[in-house]
């Protein structure tokens, strides 16, 4: 049986961060297996923004604390975490 899984949630937040970065592309570090999959680590990524205003900082963007994945997209729910 075949389901499709969509990575709506992971979407928004790269659309979210797009908006302030514009074309930057972040450090990323990822797992080797995904928490959902078995692995051991409970996020699936933390990506890194350099910001220089309104003093140089890195930007922490983790992915996995909010629903990154929609197995059905029938069931969407109207409320995206995090970015309303």
């Amino acid at each position: 049986m075949s389901e499709e899984i969509t990575s709506s949630g992971w979407d928004a937040i790269d659309r979210k961060m797009s908006r302030i970065y514009g074309d930057q592309e972040p450090k990323h570090y990822g797992t080797i297996i995904s928490y959902a999959l078995g692995g051991p680590d409970p996020l699936d990524g933390i990506s890194a923004y350099k910001a220089e205003t309104p003093e140089p900082h890195w930007h922490f963007v983790t992915y996995g604390f909010s629903e990154l994945k929609i197995r059905n997209p029938t069931m969407r729910r109207r409320v995206v975490s995090g970015l309303n």
